[in-house]
This record gives C-alpha cells, structure tokens and sequence, in this order.
C-alpha cells in the first residue's frame, strides 16, 4: 500500500525498532495478528506487543479497530504529502518532487521561529529572492524550517502560484553534472539529448528556472566543502556548484533555490554586496519559550531547572532533544541532578566532534584558547597569544570563518571592543579534547607560535 522507502522514513522519525516496522507494515496491509504471526514466526502476543508500542510512538490512544483506524488516516496523510510528481498530474496543482525530502511535521512538532519562517516567506514570495540561504550550526533546525516553509506556501493562496517544488539532498555529494540531469530529467524524462558539459547543463537548468515559478530546496550544501580548510572552500571536482549559485543569483528567472547548510557559502559575501536578490538567514537557538516546549514534550521534571539547561545548549533543538533522552534514561528525568556537573554526553560528542574536524588549523588554535577565557578573548589578545604563528590577516579569516561556521560568539563591552566566546557545551567539548596537563599549560601560555601546528588535528582524531 505504502511504498518501503516511505514506512522506513517515518519509522526513522518515530523511532520505531525493525520489528515494530514490520508488523506496522504488515497491519497497513490489512494483515490479522494471527497472520502477522506466522509470517514472522512469533506468538500473537508478541505482535499484540509490538503494534501497542508502535500506537504509542504516534501518538495513538483509543481502544479496538478504532485505534488501527486513526493509524492508517495518520500514515495516508502524511503520504500525500510525501508523493512525488506522478502523483500531481493536475495543471492547478504545482508539481511535487518531495522524496528526499524529511517527512511532513506534525504541529506538534514544530517549535517558534515565527519570525524566520515570515522572513523566509516575505523574501521568496513577495520579494521574488532568487537565492536564499539557511545557514547555522548543525541541529539548530534549518532543515526543519525548511521542510515547515514549504508546507506554509503550499497551503498559502499565492499568485501567481508555484508551478514546482522540488527538494535534493547533498548527503551524498553527487557530482555536478550526475545532480544537473537528475534535476532536468523531471522535466525532460527522456535520457537523449542530454548535454554533457557543466556549463550546457546549468544553462538547461537556467531555462527551465526562467520558465516556470518554483522552488529548489538543496540540503546539506556542506557535504561538497572541504574539511580542514577556512568554510566555503570546495572539495576538488565540486568547483562548479560555486558557479551554479553565481548564476542563479545573477540571471534573471522566476523561480527561488533555497539551499541550506553548516557553513555560508563562500559566494554569498559578494552576492550580497552586489544587492542582488539573495538573502542569508543564520538560524540561531530557540527562543526560551519554544525550547522549553520541547523539555516538556519530552517529560523532564525539575522546571526550575530548564533555564539553565536551555542556557547550556543555547536552545539548539536537537541537542535539547538528545539530552533530553539522556536525563530520561539515566537521572530519571531530572534536570537540577544532570546540571550538577554533566554537560556534555557521548551522542553530542560525537555530533560537536563531525563539525569540529573540518576546522582548518588557525580555527582549531583560536578554538582551544577561546576554551581557555570564559568571559572571551578580543582580536588583539588572540593576536599575542597566537604570536608570529599566524598573521593578522590570518586571523582575522579565521575568525570570519568560524562565524560563518556559528561555532563562536561575539559580546561587545560597554568600550565597544568585540570579545569572541564559546558556547558553554562547545567549550566544555573543546576543553575534553585535551589533557588536563595540556590544558592547564595552554591556560597559562602567552606565545602560542612555538606550539606544533600539527598537534590539534591529531588530537580530534584520537578523541573521536
């Protein structure tokens, strides 16, 4: 009834075991327990238990067919949403290509950012933007206020209405030309034909944007940039995407690429100085109020506690969530017993860790001695402590690099002099990567020069 890619996606988002997803797809099938039984050569029970926790998961109370009822309206629901262009052959309807895409969100699921989604909204339909960037740290939600925009326009009665909306993943980092045919395919499903250099087939793309009124969402734009270099930089081969934004920017057309990712790219500074129509949106934490929706969603305890813990992570969504799980399983859902001395935790370890490795050099030095000052560092500070390593210019794009990364904080003292700082759990992350002898040496220590440049990135592999 349900194509597998579909139920797998949604299992993935309520979390559901393989076995619960495989009774779920058998009872979508109208299976008995029974049935569902031999087939899977367990008891009835066994089933009985296993589609009890899959109502949980969504959500589903009642009792009897009822509740099997309330499960199928769910899932086909979120299905139509899903479908790609075939099933959208009406000209009043716009064409739909959402595979890639995460699943819909529940209402229930999304938290603020209000004023983003509005900003977002105003720049591609009022203000026709050809290009627009979401950008922020990894977590923070730009893929969530993507997939949320989305949905807001497709319901809003907007003229002259979008004629496409398609959404790809970089996860993969295909290559230029592989990612040009599969986009121009949907238009032109036949394979002939089909130029074979770059610039013939951004040129194709060009047209159809020209064309027709839509909206191109690509993920993940980070996974085509090098790792151990300033942000925006490309991975060799991975050169012509740079070009294909340019473009997008700065011919005319109708339609609106909106790309999201863990650093700006690179184009955008200049595209912006040139008052094209491209705009730039750095998602930051949640607002208090919104994240303490999630805490709550999540069944913490301990009120009075949230604020510290929403202050710790800077109201980043997913690492709310994550810790959130940590506290249920581990300090029974208080937060006053995690805050005590707890931080940091192995899943989000690993998770600061992936950004962490693709910090060039310079970034890294900056990062442990910003780790070293709680009340920050200013631009001549770090200069004296970095020494003749690395010059000013050196730092100075550094420090523009880990801002475009969101990985550092600026403060202005009432002396208007700009103090760079960590977050709280960035910089007990930092802090971990180091020996405690290290650490309390790299405190103290005024010249950095003289310290192997080599070390931090030996460090980060053996700590992650």
């Amino acid at each position: 009834m349900f194509p597998e890619n579909f139920l797998k996606a949604i299992a993935n988002e309520k979390e559901l075991s393989e076995r619960e997803l495989e009774v779920l797809s058998l009872t979508l099938k109208s299976e008995s327990t029974k049935q569902i039984g031999v087939k899977l050569d367990i008891t009835e029970d066994a089933v009985r238990k296993r589609l009890g926790e899959v109502y949980k998961k969504f959500q589903i109370t009642g009792r009897g067919s009822g509740k099997l009822s309330q499960l199928q309206q769910l899932i086909f629901s979120r299905y139509q949403e899903y479908q790609g262009p075939e099933g959208f052959s009406s000209p009043e309807e716009p064409r739909l290509d959402l595979q890639e895409a995460p699943l819909p969100l529940e209402p229930s699921d999304f938290y603020g950012r209000t004023d983003e989604l509005n900003k977002l909204i105003k720049w591609i339909v009022d203000d026709r933007y050809r290009l627009v960037t979401v950008y922020g740290m990894g977590g923070i939600g730009k893929t969530t206020v993507a997939r949320q925009l989305v949905k807001d326009i497709q319901h809003k009665d907007i003229q002259p209405k979008f004629e496409f909306v398609i959404w790809r993943s970089l996860r993969s980092a295909p290559k230029l030309k592989d990612f040009l045919r599969d986009l121009i395919q949907l238009w032109e499903p036949s394979e002939a034909a089909l130029p074979d250099r770059e610039d013939e087939l951004i040129s194709q793309l060009m047209e159809y944007l020209r064309d027709r009124r839509g909206i191109l969402v690509i993920e993940d734009w980070q996974m085509l940039l090098s790792s151990g270099e300033l942000a925006g930089v490309y991975k060799d081969g991975y050169e012509g995407y740079g070009e294909l934004l340019r473009l997008v920017a700065e011919l005319h057309h109708q339609s609106c690429l909106l790309l999201t990712s863990w650093e700006k790219p690179v184009e955008m500074a200049e595209l912006l100085a040139k008052t094209l129509p491209v705009g730039a949106l750095q998602l930051q934490g949640l607002e208090a109020a919104a994240a303490r929706k999630i805490l709550k969603q999540q069944g913490l305890c301990d009120e009075n506690s949230w604020g510290e813990l929403i202050k710790v992570y800077r109201g980043n969504p997913l690492a709310l969530k994550m810790v959130s799980t940590t506290i249920k399983e581990l300090f029974a859902g208080k937060v006053s017993e995690f805050i005590k001395d707890t931080w940091i935790f192995g899943n989000m370890n690993y998770f600061l860790g992936k950004q962490f490795k693709r910090l060039s050099g310079a970034e890294s030095e900056i990062m442990y001695l910003l780790a070293s000052k709680e009340d920050g560092l200013n631009i001549q500070e770090l200069q004296d402590r970095m020494g003749t390593a690395v010059s000013p210019q050196e730092l100075l794009a550094a420090l523009d690099s880990l801002k475009s990364r969101s990985l550092i904080e600026t403060s202005t003292e009432a002396s208007r002099q700009a103090y760079f700082q960590l977050q709280p759990v960035v910089m007990e992350y930092v802090k971990g990567l180091l020996p405690e002898a290290d650490r309390e040496d790299r405190e103290t220590q005024k010249n950095i020069g003289a310290i192997d440049r080599a070390t931090p990135s030996v460090r980060m592999k053996s700590s992650a």
